[in-house]
């Protein structure tokens, strides 16, 4: 039976690919439109009457437009109850999520978009460095919540924001996670499991196709609000 949902992507963009990491956790189909960032198709006006941002991940469900990560997830489980959840009924472990999320999220996500290093005079180092320094609050955060899992020992939202932004500061800023033995331990076995599996950027239509042309042919993955395409993710322009 047809979900409704529809997602907007981008390969690259670590918060699309939390937003992947939890419709294939609850086993929800969904129909996904690439947004080929690299040619700043997030920034036409189709996609910004959509997403006045530019950012990127954007869902519709039934016609309503979502966005923002976050607030996606959240959305996600609120209307689909049935499905297996990512936050659970007791207050205090569901705040416990929500402040490893909120580390992520607000302490380390944004300092891996070059929306804010390179337009801020800031270097990739300063990036790299205050990353590093998001990290190290999260180990000791999680020193007090870790389990198999971020918190516990059941998947959770924390996962879900957690693998796609590990995967970041390890591919992308080259990061060594030996100094940070929880945070290095929970990636290398969370990062095995299948919804992060199964939606791991490289795995995107958008980047194989980038794989296979250097100069980015834009005749399958140009962003057209009218046609759809097959997977997704946005790190480029925006966090989301």
């Amino acid at each position: 039976m047809s979900t409704g949902l529809v997602l907007y992507s981008y390969y690259k963009s670590s918060c699309t690919w939390r937003v992947r990491a939890a419709l294939a956790y609850k086993g929800l189909e969904y129909t996904t439109k690439l947004v080929n960032v690299a040619n700043a198709d997030n920034m036409m006006p189709a996609y910004l009457k959509l997403n006045p941002s530019g950012n990127l991940p954007t869902l519709i469900h039934n016609g309503q437009v979502l966005t923002e990560s976050m607030a996606i997830l959240e959305y996600l489980e609120e209307v689909f109850p049935d499905r297996k959840q990512l936050l659970p009924t007791d207050p205090i472990t569901r705040a416990k999520i929500r402040t490893i999320c909120s580390l992520i999220v607000v302490g380390i996500q944004p300092l891996q978009t070059p929306k804010v290093y390179q337009h801020s005079g800031r270097t990739e180092r300063f990036a790299v460095e205050m990353t590093v320094l998001g990290l190290h609050a999260l180990e000791d955060q999680l020193k007090s919540t870790a389990g198999t899992h971020c918190v516990g020992n059941e998947m959770s939202l924390a996962d879900i924001v957690f693998v796609p932004q590990l995967h970041n500061a390890v591919t992308k800023f080259k990061i060594k996670l030996d100094n940070l033995p929880i945070v290095k331990k929970l990636y290398a076995n969370l990062r095995e499991h299948d919804c992060f599996a199964t939606t791991h950027p490289t795995k995107q239509p958008d980047a194989q196709a980038s794989d296979l042309s250097s100069c980015r042919s834009t005749t399958s993955l140009t962003f057209n609000l009218g046609k759809s395409s097959s997977d997704e993710n946005n790190d480029t322009f925006g966090k989301e």
